[in-house]
């Protein structure tokens, strides 16, 4: 028995070589073949990754009002326009009126109207002319003349003056005052109480007002109320005195 389990103890390893693939015949001994373990017909693939993600683009905060400028805005000056010229009086003043009235004359031994003294369908009308110096804002001074005319188609009287005169300008604008005084001349050419042509010298005194207007610069329209005065001496037709009221436009420049 112990011959037999000592056979088997050296045969044991020999059949385990045997059945070890691939394993070489042991010297001296009869040769096998060994089977290589079964093999799949084709590899398995490696599993695929999946795409690494794109990188996301970055973020920007939603666009925004531009901030006001910090310095204020340029300020351009209003235009400048060139100022007005004062309406002030010049060294020296020229003036033209235009009007209408009425007087009275006493000669001939009768005392009338002018227009009883030429007859029916007479008209009266005013001129004057005046040019002088400004004295002072207040105060002009010159030349002031004019003549009160009546007649019809075949009459007239006309009583003209010869003056030096004044205009006062209480507050220099607007509102005045107006005097003079000078020589008169009575221009007779027919009429009722007498015939012919002929001309009566004598003086007379002025008294006036009115109001002035300016318009632009140099320019005034006055309004004007005068009343004359006439008074004359020895002469043919014995004509004492003559009078009247006259108002009319007047046009000054300075």
């Amino acid at each position: 028995m112990s011959r037999i389990a000592a056979l088997i103890a050296a045969i044991a390893p020999l059949g385990a070589l045997a059945q070890q693939p691939g394993a070489a015949p042991a010297a001296g001994g009869s040769s096998w073949e060994t089977t290589p373990p079964p093999q799949s017909a084709s590899p398995t693939p490696p599993p695929q990754q999946a795409p690494a993600p794109a990188p996301a683009a970055p973020a920007y905060p939603p666009p925004q009002a531009m901030p006001a400028p910090a310095y204020p805005p340029a300020a351009y000056p209003p235009p400048v326009f060139p100022a007005a010229r004062p309406q002030r009086r010049g060294a020296w003043y020229i003036g033209f009126g235009l009007g209408s009235g009425a007087g009275n004359i006493d000669g001939a031994g009768t005392s009338t109207s002018l227009s009883n003294w030429v007859g029916g369908g007479a008209t009266t009308l005013s001129l004057n002319f005046r040019v002088g110096a400004t004295l002072t804002p207040n105060l002009l001074l010159g030349f002031d003349g004019g003549a009160l005319a009546t007649q019809n188609s075949s009459n007239s009287v006309q009583l003209n003056y010869y003056d030096v005169g004044m205009m006062f300008f209480p507050v220099e604008k607007g509102f005045f005052l107006r005097a003079a005084a000078g020589l008169s001349a009575a221009v007779l050419d027919g009429g009722i109480y007498v015939t012919g042509k002929g001309t009566v010298r004598g003086g007379n005194v002025l008294a006036g007002l009115g109001y002035a207007f300016w318009l632009g610069e140099t320019f005034n329209l006055t309004l004007n109320l005068d009343y004359q005065a006439h008074f004359f001496g020895s002469n043919t037709i014995d004509l004492k005195s003559a009078g009247g009221v006259s108002g009319w436009v007047g046009f000054d420049w300075y």
